[in-house]
């Protein structure tokens, strides 16, 4: 029997704590420790924390991922600019490829200062 058990056993057999308690094993006992479940309960902690950091890298990567396609289809549009041969078009083709240019840069900054 390990030193804690025996502890614990002898803290439960003294006293009228038998008649109380069916077994030494009860949160009552001082002596009674669950060692494992102290370790496992903090390790739950510390996972915890992690898994709330890694939601938050999660929510960021979601973003850049956001921008790529913002910048792609920014680029696409300034590309297709550039081969238009009417003026109105590659205006307006332009323009909604410089707007996307500008959303792209405007997520990136909001996710450099958040």
């Amino acid at each position: 029997m390990s030193p804690n058990l025996r502890a614990a056993v002898i803290w439960w057999s003294q006293g009228n704590r038998s008649d109380k308690y069916q077994s030494p094993f009860v949160a009552a006992n001082p002596k009674y420790k669950r060692e494992n479940f102290v370790i496992g309960n903090s390790l739950s902690e510390q996972s915890n924390g992690l898994f709330k950091d890694a939601q938050k890298t999660h929510k960021t990567s979601n973003r850049y991922d956001l921008v790529t396609v913002i910048l792609a289809a920014a680029l696409f549009m300034l590309g297709v600019a550039g081969v238009l041969r009417h003026y109105g078009l590659r205006l307006a083709f332009f323009a909604i490829g410089a707007v996307f240019f500008a959303g792209g840069v405007i997520q990136i900054l909001r996710i450099a200062v958040f």
